[in-house]
C-alpha cells in the first residue's frame, strides 16, 4: 500500500530532520517506534502469506531468506562507505574503533555494543563515529530472527483459538515495553535494548493479527469512522511528539517509548481498512516513494551528513542543511534503484532478463552474482570490509586515565616557574607545557598537580556521564578528587611555582549536588555560579600564599566541531559563564588573568579543531602542542611581560 510507504516516508523524514539538527524537531526519536511497529507488521503479513503455501519450518526459512537479501548486501555497502568516511575524516577515536564499529554493524550487534560501551544515544551528536545509526539495524535484524519463532510459538498454543495469540503475543509485546518501569535500567539500555524495543516489533505482529481477521464488509460504518478518526488522530500525535518532547524527557526512558506504538497501530489499521483521510495524506506520491527508498537513504545519510559537515565548515547553515538532506535522498533513491530493489525482485534461478538488475556495466554482473550466489558473495564482500578497517592509519587511542601522569621534568631555564593544576584535560595539556618551555632558559616548567577526574568541585555528588546533557548517572567523585585546593597548595610550596595555569575540567561545568542542598544544578543557577566563584578565589589565596605570583584560569575546551547544535551551545554557553566568573575573580585580584581558549578555538577550521583531540573529550599530545604554542604559551609571554620578567 502506498499510504504504507507513505508512513515510512513520515518517520524518515523525522528522522533526517533530526540528524540534520533542525532545532524544531525536538523528538527526532520517535520515528524509531514507527519504524519498528511498521517492521513487525509487515514482516508477519508475509509470514502468514507463507503459511498458506508451505509449513511453518518451510516458511520460516523463505522469511528469512527474503530478509537476508533484502536486509545484507545494502548495510555491507554503507558499511564500507562508513570505513571510507572514517578513513578520511574520522578522529583518533574513531579510527581507533574503526574495527569494531565495523564488525558490530556487519554482524548486527551494534545496539549492544553502544550498551556495554556506555555510549548514550545522544554521542552520536557529540562524537565522530559514521557507524552509530546501525543500532537500529542490528535490532531489526535481531528481532527478525526471533519473531518467526514467537509467532510460530503463539500460533502453536492458540492452534484454532483465533484470538489467543493475540493475547499473547499482545501481553508480551507490552510486558516488554513497559519492561524499564519495572526493572531498573539505564536509559541508555532502556532504548538500544533488544529485550526492551521488541515490544514494538510486537505490536505491529498484533496488528497484522487482528486485521487479517477483519473483513471491511462486515464492520459496522460507525466502527469504520472511529479507525479513521483515530488513525488521525495518531498522525497527530506522533507529528507532535516530534515537535514537543525532548529526548532528555525521563518517562520515555522508564516504559514510555512504547506508548507511540499506540498511534502507529492506529494509523496502520486506517490505512489497511483504506480509510480516506490518512491513506490519502500518507499515499501522497513524494512521500509514498520516501518510504520506498528509506532503507537506502537510512544506510548511507549518518556517514554523509559527517562528510559533508567536515569538509563544508564554512558553509552557511541552512545551505548545509539543505545539501544534507538532498544529497541522503539521492543518494538512498539510487542505491535502491540499483541494488535495493532488483534484490527484492529477484530470486534464485531467474533468467537474467528478468531479475531486475540495470544495465549497466558491472552493476548487472555484481547484482546476478548477488542474487544467485548470495552467501559466498556475501562473505567476501564482509571479509574484505574488515580487512580495510585495519589499512587505516590510528592516532592516539583513548586515553588511559588509571595509569599515573607522565613525570614532566624542569627545564635548564632559571626562569619563572609555571605548572599546569586540574583535572584530565590538564594532565593532557601538560606535554604541550612541556613542549612550550623546551630549551627556552626564560621559564622552567614544573609539575604541578593533574589528576584525572578531577576538577575545582569535589564535594557530594555530580553527573558522571555525558554531563553537558542526554543519559547520565549521578555518582560521588573519587577520594582523590577531595580537597584539591588544599593540595594544590602544598604542591605550589614544595614547587616553587610562580604562575599556576587552571584548566576548567568537564566535571566543574557538569551538573552537581551541592553541598547543603538536594536538587541538582548546573553552571547556570546563581547558587551553582557562587560556589565556582568562592572555590576561584580559595584556589589564588591558596596557591598565592604559597608563593605563585599568577594564576591564569582556562576555559574548558569542548570537542564538538560537527555536534548536535543544542548540545554545542549549552556547552558554549557553559564555558562562557565560567569565562564570566573567572574574568570577576580577575578584576578583583591583579595576580589573576583568564585565558579563553574557546574564542580561540572558534576560529580554527572544523577538521583542525577536530585534530586537536585524542577522544571526545581530551586533547592529544599534538592537540595540547598546538594549544599551548599558539594560545596558552603567547597569554604566559605576555604575563610574564607585563610583570617586567
Amino acid at each position: 500500500m502506498a499510504a504504507l510507504d507513505g508512513l515510512r516516508g513520515f518517520a524518515l523524514l523525522g528522522m533526517l530532520a533530526w540528524h540534520a539538527e533542525l532545532e524544531w524537531v525536538r523528538g527526532g526519536f520517535a520515528r524509531m517506534t514507527i519504524f519498528f511497529v511498521l517492521a513487525g507488521f509487515l514482516a508477519t503479513r508475509s509470514l502468514t502469506r507463507s503459511y498458506e503455501h508451505a509449513s511453518q519450518g518451510r516458511a520460516f526459512v523463505r522469511f528469512w531468506g527474503r530478509r537476508a537479501r533484502r536486509l545484507l548486501p545494502v548495510p555491507v555497502l554503507g558499511v564500507a562507505w562508513a570505513v571510507a568516511v572514517t578513513a578520511w575524516i574520522g578522529g583518533p577515536h574513531a579510527r581507533e574503533r574503526l574495527t569494531g564499529d565495523a564488525a558490530s554493524a556487519l554482524f548486527s550487534f551494534t545496539n549492544w555494543r553502544l550498551i556495554l560501551d556506555d555510549q548514550p544515544y545522544g554521542a552520536m551528536f557529540e562524537t565522530r563515529s559514521a557507524f552509530q545509526h546501525y543500532w537500529s539495524l542490528s535490532l531489526e535484524e535481531q528481532s527478525f530472527l526471533l519473531l518467526p519463532l514467537l509467532l510460530g510459538v503463539a500460533l502453536w498454543i492458540g492452534r484454532d483459538r483465533v484470538w489467543v495469540p493475540l493475547a499473547v503475543l499482545g501481553a508480551l509485546a507490552v510486558a516488554l515495553g513497559l519492561l524499564p518501569y519495572v526493572i531498573s535500567m539505564g536509559p541508555d539500555t532502556a532504548y538500544y535494548g533488544t529485550h526492551v524495543r521488541l515490544g514494538e516489533f510486537l505490536f505491529g505482529v498484533v496488528a497484522a493479527l487482528a486485521l487479517d481477521r477483519l473483513r471491511t464488509d462486515d464492520i459496522p460504518r460507525v466502527a469504520l469512522r472511529a479507525v479513521g478518526v483515530a488513525g488521525a488522530v495518531g498522525l497527530a500525535v506522533l507529528v507532535a511528539t516530534m515537535l514537543t518532547v525532548d529526548r532528555e524527557t525521563e518517562w520515555i526512558y522508564q516504559g514510555g517509548m512504547v506508548l507511540f506504538a499506540v498511534p502507529t497501530v492506529a494509523i496502520i489499521a486506517a490505512v489497511s481498512l483504506r480509510r480516506p483521510g490518512v491513506s490519502s495524506v500518507l499515499g501522497m506520491p513524494p512521500l509514498a516513494a520516501l518510504g520506498r527508498w528509506a532503507f537506502s537513504i537510512y544506510v548511507l545519510h549518518w556517514p554523509l551528513y559527517l562528510l559533508l559537515a567536515d569538509l563544508l565548515p564554512d558553509l552557511d547553515r541552512a545551505a548545509l542543511v539543505t545539501l544534507q538532506l538532498v544529497s541522503a535522498i539521492a543518494a538512498g533513491a539510487i542505491i535502491h534503484h540499483l541494488i535495493e530493489r532488483p534484490l527484492m525482485a529477484g530470486r534464485p534461478g531467474m533468467e537474467a532478463q528478468s531479475s531486475g538488475w540495470p544495465s549497466i556495466p558491472g552493476v548487472r554482473q555484481l547484482g546476478l552474482l548477488i542474487e544467485h550466489r548470495p552467501i559466498p558473495t556475501l562473505v567476501v564482500a564482509v571479509t574484505l570490509v574488515l580487512a580495510s578497517t585495519l589499512l587505516v592509519p590510528r592516532g592516539d587511542g583513548p586515553i588511559d586515565f588509571e595509569a599515573p601522569p607522565p613525570p614532566i621534568i624542569a627545564q635548564s631555564g632559571q626562569g619563572p616557574a609555571v605548572a599546569m593544576f586540574g583535572g584530565s584535560n590538564s594532565f593532557m595539556l601538560s606535554s604541550g607545557l612541556q613542549a612550550w618551555g623546551q630549551d627556552r632558559e626564560d621559564v622552567s616548567i614544573a609539575a604541578g598537580s593533574t589528576v584525572p577526574r578531577c576538577g575545582l568541585i569535589a564535594e557530594d555528588q555530580r553527573e558522571a556521564t555525558n554531563m553537558m546533557g542526554g543519559d547520565a548517572r549521578m555518582e560521588p567523585p573519587p577520594s582523590e578528587c577531595l580537597e584539591p585546593v588544599r593540595r594544590w597548595s602544598t604542591v605550589a610550596g614544595a614547587q616553587e611555582i610562580d604562575v599556576a595555569v587552571v584548566v576548567a575540567s568537564r566535571f566543574d561545568l557538569g551538573r552537581w549536588q551541592l553541598p547543603g542542598r538536594t536538587d541538582v544544578v548546573d553552571i547556570h543557577h546563581p547558587a551553582y555560579q557562587e560556589y565556582v566563584r568562592t572555590r576561584m578565589a580559595d584556589v589564588v589565596r591558596a596557591v598565592t600564599d604559597a608563593g605563585a605570583s599568577a594564576v591564569v584560569f582556562t576555559t574548558h575546551l569542548p570537542p564538538l566541531p560537527t555536534g548536535r547544535a543544542t548540545e554545542r551551545e549549552r556547552i558554549e554557553r557553559a564555558a562562557a559563564v565560567y569565562t564570566d566568573l573567572a574574568t570577576e575573580v580577575a578584576d578583583a585580584d591583579p595576580a589573576v588573568t583568564v585565558a579563553d581558549l574557546w574564542t580561540w578555538a572558534e576560529g580554527l577550521p572544523t577538521n583542525e579543531f577536530e585534530a586537536l583531540f585524542a577522544d571526545p573529550v581530551h586533547p592529544s599530545a599534538e592537540g595540547g602542542e598546538r594549544i599551548w604554542a599558539e594560545a596558552l604559551g603567547p597569554h604566559i609571554d605576555r604575563l610574564l611581560d607585563a610583570s617586567g620578567r
